[in-house]
């Protein structure tokens, strides 16, 4: 994050986390400063504190608290309700970039790694052997989150937390203003298809959710269904390629994360529109560049 960026941000949030001490409280930039820290680091808690002469039990509850300010704030910014001229815009983007028309996202899950959570038995104990929660999301096809779903139990399937998330339920009931139907371009019999969401076989066959042809047990699959799938795959991928990026960037999951549920939570909310944020900020240096 560049020092303008980052100035931008303690703008957004600095009001918020500021404190009020008979002593010298800690300032708004300094309590920012080790929340991005940790994200982007891991850096343990006592090795934060060594860093900025904080205590150990300050530094936490200047993480918990940032985190949840950084979600509240700017989740309406980077991550607000899509309008249908947005997700046509999509849709736009996936043919001219992936190849693959009528596409407006493109969705997978992904465990958080955190440390086994008090008196839960096997809820957050996934196929992986290790304790998580899941981090249901959706991206364009510019590597940006448009809607995200956080903390459901690691032992859920993918499919199982987008039938209980409130996107799933809005998707179900066509509810999230969609484009209509529209045929495809040079398309000799006129269909019109569904604009839809691309998955892998872990999410069931909806109108508005396309996944992938499976591969018989016996033989291989035709020419036609080998082509759709190659075309599917490669907006399918550009969920997994953010993950990717979200991870390179905050290597706070490159480990197990310590911590309760509600803390947990609150770090992956802060990574995502933290994610968004500087990827806007790259975009827009970039436009300025021009």
């Amino acid at each position: 994050m560049s020092a303008t960026s980052f100035d931008k941000l303690l703008a957004i949030i600095g009001p918020n986390i500021k404190k009020g001490s008979n002593r010298e409280p800690i300032s708004p930039g300094c309590r920012l400063a080790i929340t991005l820290r940790f994200l982007a680091t891991g850096d343990s808690y006592p090795s934060l504190s060594y860093g900025f002469r904080v205590g150990v039990s300050t530094i936490c509850e200047i993480i918990k608290e940032t985190c949840c300010i950084i979600w509240n704030l700017l989740q309406p910014l980077q991550l607000p309700v899509l309008t249908k001229k947005e997700w046509k815009s999509i849709s736009e983007n996936f043919l001219s970039l992936w190849s693959l028309s009528n596409c407006v996202g493109a969705i997978d899950g992904k465990h958080i790694i955190m440390q086994a959570p008090s008196n839960t038995g096997s809820l957050f104990y996934n196929y992986k052997k290790s304790f998580s929660i899941i981090l249901l999301a959706v991206c364009d096809a510019k590597y940006n989150f448009i809607c995200v779903d956080i903390g459901a139990y690691g032992s859920h399937s993918d499919g199982g937390v987008l039938n209980n998330s409130s996107f799933g339920k809005k998707l179900l009931a066509d509810d999230l203003d969609i484009p209509q139907s529209e045929e495809l371009p040079n398309c000799p019999t006129k269909i019109k298809i569904p604009h839809f969401f691309v998955g892998d076989e872990a999410f069931p066959l909806k109108e508005n959710l396309m996944r992938p042809y499976s591969k018989p047990r016996e033989g291989s699959l035709a020419r036609d269904e080998r082509i759709f799938n190659y075309r599917l795959s490669r907006a399918r991928k550009i969920i997994e390629n953010t993950f990717g990026i979200m991870v390179a960037r905050f290597r706070i999951f490159h480990r197990i994360i310590n911590g309760n549920t509600e803390t947990v939570d609150g770090i992956v909310k802060s990574a995502v529109c933290l994610y968004n944020f500087i990827r806007n900020e790259m975009n827009e240096c970039e436009n300025f560049l021009k």
